[in-house]
């Protein structure tokens, strides 16, 4: 896989270094990414400024989060993450939302299909790491009527998220009601 992957990634990256304008977007998606490919993104990025990183359905492994973590807090200028698709645990997970926490000009974040509703410690990790987000989906991640219950409390005192998207999350009635109270 990375002898096939590397020298395309390495070609990007070179181009990437050598570019002196503003880019609005990095976007990956479908591509599994390896550590070492994002390493070569990271290094090429840095003294560089990027408004948007897509790095959907990437096959990140807890490697390519904390790398991925590692550009988001190189980025100064970064607004966008989307994460879709990549499942994440606890360990990876706590490095990424504190970076995106910490992150000056964080806007949305987009986390479809990570699996989170499947552990509460990492839904609550990943509701801590977004409270000062101003749109963020969860869609897709079987958060349940329990996990509906924790958005609640999270939005009683959250006043930065303007839009939250829950698609397909087996929330039911009683998360319904959980969280329209």
């Amino acid at each position: 896989h990375d002898g096939i992957l590397l020298p395309p990634f390495q070609a990007f990256a070179n181009l990437v270094r050598e570019y002196h304008g503003c880019i609005e977007g990095i976007h990956f998606r479908n591509v599994r990414l390896s550590g070492v490919a994002l390493g070569m993104i990271t290094r090429a990025l840095q003294n560089k400024s990027c408004s948007q990183l897509t790095l959907q359905n990437a096959g990140l492994a807890s490697e390519g989060i904390i790398c991925a973590s590692k550009i988001i807090e190189d980025q100064h200028s970064l607004q966008v993450v989307n994460f879709n698709e990549n499942p994440l645990t606890i360990q990876p997970a706590s490095c990424l939302f504190t970076t995106i926490q910490m992150h000056p000009k964080m806007r949305q974040v987009f986390l479809d299909g990570c699996r989170i509703g499947q552990n509460t410690e990492l839904l609550k990790i990943t509701l801590e790491g977004i409270e000062n987000i101003e749109a963020v989906s969860l869609s897709r991640n079987d958060i349940g009527p329990g996990g509906a219950k924790l958005i609640a409390d999270m939005l009683k005192r959250n006043t930065h998220i303007e839009s939250l998207w829950l698609n397909d999350n087996n929330i039911k009635d009683e998360g319904t009601i959980e969280m329209a109270h």
